[in-house]
């Protein structure tokens, strides 16, 4: 295996996961802070979500590269990008 790759494993798994909390905790936070009701929550999510989408996006496609395409998160990652609108 090329050095530059990961095979998929736990270790590759928990690089990823420092992302998931970061995607949406600024904007409840600010909710929670103006105290928003489920209109305002609902508003402020779409008005964030195609940045943040589009970030996750870019992300995925440099992670990929470094993946073998035939491991479970490098499967994961290409069924993904391959159903990003």
């Amino acid at each position: 295996m090329d050095k530059t790759q990961h095979d998929g494993s736990f270790i590759d798994l928990l690089r990823m996961l420092p992302l998931i909390p970061n995607v949406k905790s600024p904007i409840e936070r600010k909710a929670r802070e103006q105290n928003m009701n489920d209109a305002q929550r609902l508003a402020i999510r779409q008005q964030y979500a195609v940045d943040i989408l589009t970030d996750m996006g870019e992300w995925l496609k440099k992670e990929i590269g470094q993946l073998l395409t035939k491991s479970p998160i490098g499967k994961a990652i290409a069924y993904t990008l391959a159903r990003k609108a």
